[in-house]
C-alpha cells in the first residue's frame, strides 16, 4: 500500500499546460514509464474493484432486480449517444502527435457543443422508451440520465490530455476518489429510500467528480472563440471511433432492448447485473491497460520493432492477468450470485456463467483493438467492429427465444467463433505477426483449460454447493488460481514469463518507494 501513500500528493500536483504540447517525440523511458502506469492503474483499479464489489453487496440487498432494470432501460439511448460525445472524440488527442493550444480549444467548444445536443436528443426520448418498455417512470428516468453526457463531455478534453502526457497515476487517483465517492452517494441514497434513483446517483456524481478533480489536476484552460483549421485533424480521428463506438455501443444495447422488450424489466435487471459482475475484470485491468498500451503505442508509430516488442508483451501480460478472473466467474457463478448478490438473484447465475466465458473469448482478442487505434488503422478498424457487431446481433437474435440464459449462451458462441477472423484480418499481411500473436496468446489459453478441466473434475467431489457462499467462492478462487499458476508455471517459457514480471514489478515499486 506504500505505492498509493502518495496519491494524495499526485492529485495535489499539477503541472506547467505547456507540457501538454510538448513536441520533441522522445520514447526514452517510455517502457518504464507505460509498466509504472499500467501498474498503478491495475493496483488502482483493484482498490475500485472492492468499492465496486461492496456496494454491489449492499445495493443488491437494498433494491429489487426490477430497479436495476429501470436503469438499464434509460440508460439504452444514453449509452449509445455518448459514443458521439467527447469521451470518444478526444482519442484524437492522445494518438496526435504534434498538438496546439488553439487547436485544442476548438476542439473542447466543439466536443463540450454536441454533448449538449446528443443530452437534450436522449432525454427527448424519455417518452419514447417508456411506451416502448411499458415502464411509465422512464419517462423520468432518461432525463436525468442524459445529463452523464454533459458531465462525461466536459470532462473528456483534460482526462485526454493526462493521458497524453503519460500521468497515468493522476488518471488513477481520480478514478479511484470519484469512484469510493458515487458508492457511497449511491448506497446513502438507497438507504434514505431513494430506490432506483440511487443507481442514477452513482452514475452522475462518479461524472461529476471525475470532471472537476480533472479540470483542477490539468492547468489547460480552453480559450473562448476558438476554431482553427487544424482543429478538423482532431475531430476527423476522434469522429471515425465515435462511428466505431456507436455501432459497437448499439450492438451491446441490443441484448439490452430485446430483453427488456421481449420478456420483463425483472429479467433485464438479472441479466444487467450479470453483465455488471462479469465486467468486473474488464474494468480492473482492461481499462486501465487500454490508456497505457495506446497511449504508449502512439508513441511508438515510427518504431516498427519496439512497437512490435512492446505489443506482444503487454497483451501476454494482459491475458495472463484476465484469463484466470473471467474463468473464476463463469465456474463459480452460483456461489458468486449468492455471496454478492443475495437470494433474490439465484436466477442470475446460469446467466453470469455464460456473460464471463463471452467476456472471456471477447478478451483473447481485444489488444489488437489497441494497436489498430493506436496505428492509425481505422479504416480496418471499423470493418472488424462491423463484423464483430453483425455477428453479435445475430446471435442476440437467434438466442432471445430462450430469454437471458439463451442470450448469453450465443453470445459466448459468437465471440469464440469470430476470435479467428479477429486475429487474421487485424493482423492481415503479415504471418509473422499473426505467429507472434498466438504465440502471446497460447499460454495464457493453455492454462486457462488445464484449470477449467481441474475445476470440473474437482467441484462435484469437494460438495462446494453444501458450502457457505463465502466459503465456497474462496474455495473455487484457490482451485482455479492454484491450477492456472501451476499450469502456466508448467507450460514452457512460462516460468521466465512469471519471472520477468514480478522482476519489473518490484523493480518498479522500489522506484515508486523511492520517490515517495
Amino acid at each position: 500500500m506504500r505505492l498509493f501513500s502518495g496519491l494524495p500528493g499526485v492529485l495535489r500536483t499539477r503541472r506547467a499546460a505547456e507540457c501538454y504540447f510538448r513536441t520533441d517525440g522522445s520514447t526514452a523511458g517510455l517502457g518504464k514509464g507505460s509498466a509504472m502506469g499500467g501498474m498503478v492503474s491495475v493496483a488502482t483499479q483493484g482498490l475500485k474493484l472492492c468499492a465496486q464489489i461492496a456496494s454491489l453487496a449492499i445495493l443488491a440487498r437494498l433494491l429489487a432486480p426490477r430497479d436495476f432494470g429501470y436503469i438499464a432501460m434509460g440508460g439504452v439511448v444514453v449509452r449509445m449517444l455518448q459514443m458521439f460525445s467527447g469521451q470518444a472524440l478526444a482519442y484524437g488527442v492522445i494518438q496526435r502527435r504534434d498538438l496546439a493550444s488553439d487547436q485544442l480549444s476548438g476542439f473542447f467548444w466543439v466536443s463540450v457543443g454536441l454533448c449538449l445536443l446528443l443530452a437534450a436528443a436522449a432525454a427527448a426520448t424519455g417518452p419514447l422508451l417508456s411506451r416502448f418498455f411499458g415502464v411509465p417512470p422512464l419517462t423520468a428516468i432518461v432525463p436525468v440520465l442524459a445529463l452523464e453526457i454533459v458531465l462525461a463531455g466536459v470532462a473528456a478534453t483534460h482526462l485526454a490530455l493526462l493521458a497524453r502526457a503519460m500521468q497515468f497515476v493522476a488518471i488513477s487517483g481520480i478514478d479511484l476518489v470519484a469512484s469510493f465517492v458515487s458508492k457511497l452517494a449511491g448506497v446513502l441514497a438507497a438507504l434514505c429510500g431513494a430506490g432506483y434513483w440511487s443507481l442514477a446517483v452513482v452514475l452522475l456524481s462518479y461524472e461529476a467528480l471525475r470532471g472537476i478533480m480533472a479540470w483542477h489536476l490539468c492547468r489547460w484552460r480552453p480559450r473562448p472563440a476558438q476554431f482553427p483549421r487544424s482543429t478538423l485533424s482532431l475531430l476527423r480521428f476522434g469522429a471515425s471511433l465515435s462511428v466505431r463506438s456507436v455501432i459497437q455501443a448499439v450492438a451491446q444495447e441490443a441484448d439490452r432492448i430485446l430483453i427488456g422488450r421481449a420478456w420483463s424489466s425483472n429479467s433485464l435487471g438479472l441479466y444487467a447485473k450479470s453483465q455488471d459482475v462479469a465486467g468486473l475484470p474488464d474494468r480492473l485491468i482492461n481499462w486501465p491497460l487500454e490508456r497505457v498500451a495506446v497511449s504508449a503505442l502512439s508513441k511508438l508509430q515510427d518504431d516498427a520493432q519496439r512497437s512490435g516488442r512492446f505489443f506482444c508483451a503487454i497483451t501476454e501480460y494482459y491475458l495472463c492477468l484476465v484469463t484466470p478472473l473471467f474463468l473464476f466467474l463463469s465456474l463459480a457463478a452460483p456461489h458468486l450470485v449468492a455471496l454478492l448478490l443475495g437470494g433474490q438473484w439465484t436466477d442470475a447465475a446460469p446467466i453470469l456463467r455464460f456473460v464471463s466465458l463471452a467476456f472471456l473469448l471477447r478478451g483473447l482478442g481485444l489488444p489488437l483493438e489497441w494497436f489498430l487505434v493506436a496505428n492509425n488503422r481505422l479504416r480496418l478498424f471499423m470493418l472488424l467492429t462491423v463484423a464483430e457487431n453483425l455477428a453479435r446481433i445475430a446471435a442476440i437474435v437467434c438466442g432471445l427465444r430462450w430469454g437471458p440464459v439463451g442470450v448469453a449462451i450465443a453470445l459466448a458462441a459468437a465471440h469464440g467463433a469470430f476470435l479467428p477472423v479477429t486475429i487474421g484480418l487485424g493482423l492481415r499481411g503479415s504471418l509473422s505477426s499473426v505467429a507472434r500473436y498466438l504465440g502471446a496468446l497460447w499460454r495464457p489459453a493453455v492454462a486457462t483449460a488445464a484449470a477449467a478441466a481441474f475445476f470440473g473434475a474437482l467441484e462435484p467431489r469437494l460438495g462446494l454447493a453444501a458450502l457457505p457462499a463465502w466459503a465456497a467462492a474462496a474455495a473455487g478462487a484457490g482451485m482455479v488460481g492454484g491450477a492456472y499458476a501451476l499450469a502456466l508455471l508448467a507450460l514452457p517459457g512460462g516460468r521466465r514469463l512469471v519471472t520477468r514480471a514480478a522482476a519489473t514489478a518490484g523493480s518498479l515499486l522500489a522506484d515508486a518507494r523511492a520517490r515517495v
